[in-house]
């Protein structure tokens, strides 16, 4: 009995050692769970019953108290993440929010224009994560906040533009706009994100009525080229206004410069002539009395020499 009662007190005394060396090894390894590595592309934020001891943690090897003390967020602070927003798709993506909604109400997705007219579109939009403090604190769920936040800021830009402008209007003046509207609600919640680019995709009516909405948009293409070519022969008439316009105001020049020198020729002509007829006015009448016959006679067909002093009777017959 002494042997039994001596093997039990043996055994019992193993076990406590043992279960001494168990906790000790589990309090060794509990306090090595508190280790964790933050990698390049990362910044690491650790809560301690729930409030924010550190929110910028480095990458590299780090160490904080184990769960359920310190909990460690790991955040890709580099890494973009992309969010599709199909709420205003006829074919949303199969089990989102939209499909959801289609499938529950049998309604169709869409959105409105300004100027009444429903459209179907869906978007890409990128973001990084800059401030990861209020990332982690402020929403539980900041991808639902940025979907609900786009779906606010595509309706709201939509409700003033009329479907023309809309589909024809250079697509990425519209993405910037919606791209800096985001941002704007996004910082006001303090969510912690860039909103990176904004890309509307398949931007289209309906397709019950797409073929009318094609028509009306082949026609302003029309119109736009037809007003081109109109600009354009407007410019070549223009042109050819103003060349031909400067060749007259060259011709009239010359002109100009032909008579004023003629004048200024005869001029000088008439005052050369008028010095030889001060010094001999017979000799000057006589020559320009010669001159005057010298031009006449040539165009009469019979020359006739009379007498100035001869009476001429002409019989007048009955």
């Amino acid at each position: 009995m002494s042997e039994v009662t001596t093997l039990i007190k043996t055994t019992l005394k193993q076990f406590k050692n043992y279960t001494k060396v168990l906790i000790i090894i589990s309090i060794i390894i509990y306090i090595l769970t508190g280790i964790y590595t933050v990698k390049q592309n990362e910044i690491a934020v650790v809560r301690r019953f729930g409030k924010i001891v550190s929110s910028n943690v480095k990458p590299g090897i780090s160490y904080s108290l184990p769960f359920p003390i310190d909990k460690v967020d790991k955040i890709e602070i580099k890494k973009v993440q992309t969010l599709g927003i199909d709420h205003f798709s006829e074919i949303p993506e199969i089990n989102s929010e939209a499909d959801i909604f289609m499938k529950k109400t049998d309604l169709r997705n869409y959105a409105i224009t300004g100027d009444n007219n429903t459209i179907n579109l869906t978007m890409i939009l990128k973001y990084l994560i800059v401030d990861p403090k209020n990332y982690l604190i402020n929403f539980r769920n900041i991808d639902s906040v940025i979907q609900a936040i786009s779906q606010s800021e595509i309706v709201r830009y939509l409700s003033v533009e009329p479907i023309q402008s809309v589909l024809i209007t250079n697509r990425s003046e519209m993405n910037l706009t919606i791209r800096n509207n985001i941002q704007k609600k996004v910082n006001e919640f303090k969510l912690g994100v860039e909103i990176n680019s904004v890309e509307i995709k398949n931007i289209s009516p309906p397709s019950i009525i797409l073929h009318y909405f094609n028509d009306v948009i082949n026609a302003g293409i029309d119109k736009e080229k037809s007003v081109k070519e109109a600009y354009g022969y407007k410019t070549k008439v223009l042109s050819q206004a103003r060349i031909r316009s400067m060749e007259i105001d060259s011709e009239a020049n010359i002109y100009a410069k032909e008579r004023v020198s003629n004048a200024e020729g005869e001029c000088e002509k008439f005052n050369i002539l008028l010095k030889e007829y001060e010094k001999s006015p017979i000799s000057v009448k006589r020559r320009h009395y010669l001159d005057m016959l010298n031009d006449i006679y040539p165009s009469l067909d019979k020359s006739y020499i009379v007498d100035s002093k001869r009476k001429i009777q002409f019989k007048i017959s009955d």
